[in-house]
Protein backbone atom coordinates (compact mmCIF):
# COMPACT_ATOMS: atom_id res chain seq x y z
CA UNK A 1 0.00 0.00 0.00
CA UNK A 2 1.57 3.34 -0.92
CA UNK A 3 0.94 5.88 1.88
CA UNK A 4 2.52 9.05 0.06
CA UNK A 5 0.08 11.90 0.25
CA UNK A 6 1.56 13.33 -2.59
CA UNK A 7 0.25 10.53 -4.74
CA UNK A 8 -3.04 9.62 -2.83
CA UNK A 9 -3.79 13.43 -2.98
CA UNK A 10 -3.50 13.63 -7.07
CA UNK A 11 -5.50 10.01 -7.33
CA UNK A 12 -8.15 11.50 -4.88
CA UNK A 13 -8.44 14.77 -6.18
CA UNK A 14 -7.81 16.70 -3.19
CA UNK A 15 -5.25 19.13 -3.60
CA UNK A 16 -3.32 20.42 -6.89
CA UNK A 17 -0.38 22.85 -7.79
CA UNK A 18 -0.02 25.60 -10.29
CA UNK A 19 3.03 26.66 -11.97
CA UNK A 20 0.97 30.43 -12.07
CA UNK A 21 0.29 30.94 -8.72
CA UNK A 22 3.93 29.37 -7.52
CA UNK A 23 5.76 26.45 -5.86
CA UNK A 24 4.98 25.30 -2.27
CA UNK A 25 1.26 27.17 -2.52
CA UNK A 26 -1.16 23.92 -3.16
CA UNK A 27 -4.59 24.23 -3.60
CA UNK A 28 -7.22 22.54 -1.97
CA UNK A 29 -10.06 21.11 -4.02
CA UNK A 30 -13.63 20.43 -3.45
CA UNK A 31 -12.80 17.05 -2.06
CA UNK A 32 -9.77 18.16 -0.18
CA UNK A 33 -12.01 21.13 1.16
CA UNK A 34 -14.52 19.08 2.65
CA UNK A 35 -11.26 16.86 4.47
CA UNK A 36 -10.18 20.55 5.61
CA UNK A 37 -13.74 22.05 6.73
CA UNK A 38 -14.50 19.10 9.43
CA UNK A 39 -10.80 19.28 10.55
CA UNK A 40 -11.51 23.13 10.73
CA UNK A 41 -14.94 21.93 12.92
CA UNK A 42 -12.73 19.28 15.12
CA UNK A 43 -10.04 21.74 16.51
CA UNK A 44 -13.06 24.55 17.13
CA UNK A 45 -14.82 22.10 18.96
CA UNK A 46 -11.74 20.95 20.97
CA UNK A 47 -10.43 24.46 21.39
CA UNK A 48 -13.79 26.06 23.29
CA UNK A 49 -13.70 22.28 25.31
CA UNK A 50 -9.83 23.68 26.52
CA UNK A 51 -11.84 27.03 27.62
CA UNK A 52 -10.13 29.06 24.77
CA UNK A 53 -11.78 32.03 23.20
CA UNK A 54 -11.54 32.39 19.32
CA UNK A 55 -9.84 35.80 17.76
CA UNK A 56 -8.35 36.72 14.53
CA UNK A 57 -5.33 38.69 14.04
CA UNK A 58 -4.13 39.85 9.94
CA UNK A 59 -1.49 38.48 8.74
CA UNK A 60 0.88 41.68 8.20
CA UNK A 61 2.54 43.42 10.83
CA UNK A 62 4.93 46.26 11.09
CA UNK A 63 8.58 44.90 11.34
CA UNK A 64 9.04 46.28 14.59
CA UNK A 65 7.00 44.18 16.46
CA UNK A 66 8.90 41.21 15.23
CA UNK A 67 11.95 42.86 16.33
CA UNK A 68 10.63 43.17 19.50
CA UNK A 69 9.23 39.64 19.79
CA UNK A 70 12.96 38.29 18.73
CA UNK A 71 11.68 36.64 15.50
CA UNK A 72 13.19 39.05 13.34
CA UNK A 73 16.49 38.13 14.50
CA UNK A 74 16.22 34.50 14.75
CA UNK A 75 13.64 33.89 11.53
CA UNK A 76 14.36 37.08 9.15
CA UNK A 77 16.37 35.12 6.49
CA UNK A 78 13.31 32.70 6.89
CA UNK A 79 10.43 34.96 6.06
CA UNK A 80 9.25 37.16 3.45
CA UNK A 81 11.19 40.89 2.54
CA UNK A 82 9.22 43.84 4.08
CA UNK A 83 6.88 45.40 2.06
CA UNK A 84 7.27 49.69 2.37
CA UNK A 85 3.49 50.98 2.94
CA UNK A 86 3.23 54.19 3.88
CA UNK A 87 6.77 54.89 4.86
CA UNK A 88 6.80 51.96 7.39
CA UNK A 89 7.82 48.42 6.57
CA UNK A 90 5.38 45.38 7.02
CA UNK A 91 5.87 41.75 6.88
CA UNK A 92 3.91 38.23 6.51
CA UNK A 93 4.01 37.02 9.99
CA UNK A 94 5.94 33.33 10.19
CA UNK A 95 4.25 32.88 13.75
CA UNK A 96 1.05 34.27 15.40
CA UNK A 97 2.94 34.47 18.70
CA UNK A 98 3.05 38.58 18.57
CA UNK A 99 -0.32 38.72 17.47
CA UNK A 100 -1.50 36.82 20.56
CA UNK A 101 0.27 39.04 22.95
CA UNK A 102 -1.40 42.36 21.45
CA UNK A 103 -4.53 40.44 22.10
CA UNK A 104 -3.60 40.17 25.41
CA UNK A 105 -2.55 43.98 25.64
CA UNK A 106 -5.73 45.32 24.09
CA UNK A 107 -6.70 46.65 27.65
CA UNK A 108 -6.04 46.37 31.05
CA UNK A 109 -5.89 43.04 32.40
CA UNK A 110 -6.21 41.50 36.45
CA UNK A 111 -4.59 38.58 37.73
CA UNK A 112 -8.28 37.73 38.39
CA UNK A 113 -8.45 36.99 34.56
CA UNK A 114 -5.76 34.49 34.58
CA UNK A 115 -5.76 32.17 32.74
CA UNK A 116 -6.81 33.86 29.74
CA UNK A 117 -6.51 31.61 26.36
CA UNK A 118 -7.31 32.79 23.03
CA UNK A 119 -6.81 30.46 20.07
CA UNK A 120 -7.04 30.93 15.60
CA UNK A 121 -6.98 29.21 12.83
CA UNK A 122 -4.72 30.87 10.92
CA UNK A 123 -2.50 31.81 8.46
CA UNK A 124 1.38 31.90 8.73
CA UNK A 125 4.05 32.50 6.12
CA UNK A 126 7.59 30.77 5.45
CA UNK A 127 9.80 31.98 2.60
CA UNK A 128 11.23 28.09 1.80
CA UNK A 129 13.93 27.48 -0.30
CA UNK A 130 12.29 26.36 -3.71
CA UNK A 131 14.51 22.55 -2.80
CA UNK A 132 12.77 21.66 0.04
CA UNK A 133 8.92 22.28 -1.07
CA UNK A 134 6.94 19.59 -1.37
CA UNK A 135 3.10 17.87 -0.86
CA UNK A 136 1.06 19.73 1.74
CA UNK A 137 4.06 19.10 4.29
CA UNK A 138 6.66 21.52 3.31
CA UNK A 139 5.03 24.62 2.07
CA UNK A 140 5.62 28.58 1.69
CA UNK A 141 1.49 29.51 3.54
CA UNK A 142 1.20 27.33 6.60
CA UNK A 143 -2.58 26.46 8.22
CA UNK A 144 -1.82 26.49 11.79
CA UNK A 145 -4.21 26.03 14.83
CA UNK A 146 -2.80 27.83 17.64
CA UNK A 147 -3.71 28.56 21.26
CA UNK A 148 -1.86 31.04 23.73
CA UNK A 149 -2.33 30.79 26.94
CA UNK A 150 -1.21 33.54 29.11
CA UNK A 151 -1.24 32.81 32.98
CA UNK A 152 0.92 32.90 36.39
CA UNK A 153 3.45 30.28 37.25
CA UNK A 154 1.55 28.82 39.43
CA UNK A 155 -0.98 27.92 36.69
CA UNK A 156 1.85 26.50 34.41
CA UNK A 157 1.43 23.07 35.11
CA UNK A 158 -2.30 22.68 34.73
CA UNK A 159 -2.65 25.04 31.91
CA UNK A 160 0.38 22.54 29.95
CA UNK A 161 -1.56 19.43 31.06
CA UNK A 162 -4.38 20.87 29.64
CA UNK A 163 -2.85 21.21 26.41
CA UNK A 164 -1.44 17.72 26.29
CA UNK A 165 -4.97 16.09 26.95
CA UNK A 166 -6.24 18.29 24.29
CA UNK A 167 -4.05 17.20 21.48
CA UNK A 168 -4.24 13.19 22.68
CA UNK A 169 -7.90 13.50 22.71
CA UNK A 170 -7.37 14.85 18.92
CA UNK A 171 -4.99 12.13 18.04
CA UNK A 172 -7.45 9.11 19.14
CA UNK A 173 -10.31 11.11 16.67
CA UNK A 174 -7.67 10.91 14.25
CA UNK A 175 -6.73 7.65 15.12
CA UNK A 176 -2.90 8.51 14.99
CA UNK A 177 -0.52 7.35 17.96
CA UNK A 178 1.35 10.22 20.09
CA UNK A 179 4.98 10.17 21.39
CA UNK A 180 6.66 12.99 23.13
CA UNK A 181 10.09 14.95 23.19
CA UNK A 182 10.81 17.52 26.08
CA UNK A 183 12.79 19.72 23.40
CA UNK A 184 15.42 21.77 25.91
CA UNK A 185 18.56 24.01 25.35
CA UNK A 186 21.77 23.11 23.72
CA UNK A 187 24.98 24.21 24.16
CA UNK A 188 25.25 26.49 21.61
CA UNK A 189 22.60 28.71 19.98
CA UNK A 190 20.82 32.59 20.48
CA UNK A 191 18.39 31.58 23.65
CA UNK A 192 16.14 34.70 25.51
CA UNK A 193 16.33 34.47 29.50
CA UNK A 194 18.56 33.26 31.88
CA UNK A 195 19.43 30.02 33.41
CA UNK A 196 17.12 30.33 36.64
CA UNK A 197 14.26 30.62 33.72
CA UNK A 198 15.04 27.72 31.75
CA UNK A 199 15.62 25.38 34.12
CA UNK A 200 11.74 26.47 36.23
CA UNK A 201 10.14 25.90 32.66
CA UNK A 202 11.56 22.87 32.24
CA UNK A 203 10.95 21.42 35.06
CA UNK A 204 7.49 22.69 34.76
CA UNK A 205 6.94 20.71 31.65
CA UNK A 206 8.29 17.37 32.69
CA UNK A 207 6.26 17.82 35.83
CA UNK A 208 2.98 18.23 33.37
CA UNK A 209 4.23 15.28 31.25
CA UNK A 210 3.50 13.06 34.35
CA UNK A 211 3.47 9.37 33.84
CA UNK A 212 4.17 10.03 29.91
CA UNK A 213 7.25 8.57 28.28
CA UNK A 214 9.36 10.87 26.28
CA UNK A 215 12.50 11.70 25.18
CA UNK A 216 14.94 14.59 25.27
CA UNK A 217 15.84 16.38 22.71
CA UNK A 218 19.15 18.20 23.30
CA UNK A 219 19.49 22.04 21.34
CA UNK A 220 15.31 21.20 20.17
CA UNK A 221 13.84 23.99 22.10
CA UNK A 222 12.46 27.37 20.83
CA UNK A 223 15.24 30.40 21.66
CA UNK A 224 12.52 32.10 23.93
CA UNK A 225 12.17 28.48 25.64
CA UNK A 226 11.53 24.70 26.06
CA UNK A 227 8.89 22.84 24.77
CA UNK A 228 6.86 19.45 24.58
CA UNK A 229 6.85 18.18 20.59
CA UNK A 230 4.43 15.85 19.98
CA UNK A 231 4.96 13.62 17.41
CA UNK A 232 3.47 10.47 15.31
CA UNK A 233 4.80 7.13 16.49
CA UNK A 234 7.02 6.17 13.05
CA UNK A 235 7.54 9.76 11.43
CA UNK A 236 10.28 11.85 12.70
CA UNK A 237 7.86 15.11 11.93
CA UNK A 238 6.26 17.22 14.82
CA UNK A 239 2.98 17.56 14.60
CA UNK A 240 1.84 19.83 17.59
CA UNK A 241 4.02 21.54 20.41
CA UNK A 242 3.34 22.73 23.97
CA UNK A 243 5.80 25.93 24.30
CA UNK A 244 6.76 27.97 27.69
CA UNK A 245 7.06 31.45 26.35
CA UNK A 246 8.92 33.59 29.27
CA UNK A 247 9.88 36.42 27.34
CA UNK A 248 7.08 37.79 25.03
CA UNK A 249 4.74 38.86 27.87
Amino acid sequence: MNSDHNRLGRELDLFATSPAIGAGLPMLLPDGAIIRAELEKLAAEESARSGCLGVYTPVLAKRSLFERSGHWDKFSADMFPPMRIGGEEYVLRPANCPHHTQIFAARGRSFRELPFRVSELGSMFRSELSGVLGGLTRVRQISLDDAHVFCTPGQVREEVGRALDSIERCYGVLGLVASFRLSVRGGSGHYLGDSVQWDTAEHQLRDALGSREFTVGEGDAAFYGPKIDVQVIGSPDTVSTVQIDFNQP
